[in-house]
């Protein structure tokens, strides 16, 4: 979040809108006029999707202002269970797989992303973490039903984000494509 907006005080404005916006569809308020905002209200009636997940979100969101790192490991394992987790496990929902663990799926997205941010180092142990993550989730993913694992087909390009490697369109859709046909990571 902190990349798209030139300074803190103009993405907590953001976050708040946002933390706003999830209120107001939960509510049963007219939801306002986006198209994400309406895409969403509409995933949420139909499918139901629980407003804890979206307002811990946003509220985890808040962390991506704060100069200074991480207090702890733990403090990162939260952030990541509340964001890159959180975001897939309403996908996972939305696609009929409430109950699937891709909690270290999207820890691996997670680490990746706050690796490239600048906000974990860019080191062989933040890579490892990475792997490791990735091994993790693969029992997990593969119990989880075919047709949810676009929910976290993404995740095959951690590997290659947490080695800092740019990829080209052509080559992260590639790799999108094998992972969604062979259903691994």
């Amino acid at each position: 979040m902190a990349e798209s907006v030139s300074n803190p005080l103009m993405g907590e404005i953001r976050l708040t809108w946002w933390s706003e916006a999830v209120a107001e569809i939960f509510a049963g308020a007219p939801v306002r006029r986006h198209p994400v905002v309406e895409a969403l209200a509409m995933a949420v009636r139909r499918r139901g999707l629980p407003c804890e997940p979206l307002e811990t979100m946003v509220e985890a969101r808040f962390a991506d202002f704060d100069a200074e790192p991480f207090a702890d490991e733990a403090a990162v394992l939260a952030y990541l269970d509340a964001t890159a987790g959180g975001l897939a496990k309403l996908a996972a929902a939305t696609l009929g797989a409430e109950s699937a663990e891709i909690t270290s799926a999207a820890r691996a997205w997670g680490l990746a992303g706050l690796m490239r941010l600048g906000r974990l180092p860019a080191n062989a142990e933040t890579r490892d973490r990475v792997r490791s993550a990735l091994r993790a989730a693969r029992p997990g993913v593969s119990a989880m039903p075919v047709v949810a694992f676009p929910a976290i087909s993404y995740v095959t390009l951690s590997n290659a984000y947490a080695a800092c490697r740019n990829l080209s369109d052509l080559e992260k859709r590639l790799r999108l494509v094998i992972a969604t046909a062979t259903g691994r990571l």
